[in-house]
């Protein structure tokens, strides 16, 4: 005679455990978790772009940033279109698309303050960087 399964008890071979017998599963929206990979991707590069550019090889730093735009502007569409698939909650990842959102409008601003920022970093500095060439120029004997 077959009772019906307590929570203690194993699930027979072939059988749902009873936590998931009649749960229904939430599958994660696709284009919230694309919206987060790009975001992520362009950010990591619109940041080491300059880190490129000034150390490593500059020849690249013109594709990591650029590729750090197209990647920010990938991740914010696709972020603004999951949030607006997730409103009929049939879907979970609104927090994905959020994430992918915001990472992806830093990948815009990002280039746009180091357009802004280098030449007043350089009027401020280059004084101070003619000092410091007059000095070590002034120390050279040149034959």
């Amino acid at each position: 005679m077959s009772t019906p399964m307590e929570s203690s008890e194993q699930p027979l071979p072939g059988e749902a455990p009873a936590f998931l017998a009649g749960e229904a599963v939430q599958k994660t929206n696709s284009l919230a978790l694309i919206s987060l990979i790009g975001g992520i991707l362009g950010f990591l590069s619109s940041c080491l772009g300059p880190v490129i550019f000034l150390f490593i090889f500059p020849v690249l730093s013109p594709f990591c940033l650029g590729g750090g735009g197209l990647l920010g502007i990938a991740g914010l569409v696709t972020g603004i279109i999951a949030t607006n698939q997730l409103k009929t909650g049939a879907e979970k990842g609104r927090g994905m698309a959020v994430a992918g959102i915001i990472l992806g409008a830093l990948d815009l601003l990002i280039p746009c303050l180091l357009i802004l920022l280098v030449p007043v970093l350089l009027v401020m500095l280059g004084p101070v960087v003619g000092n410091v060439f007059s000095e070590i120029n002034s120390g050279l004997v040149v034959p």
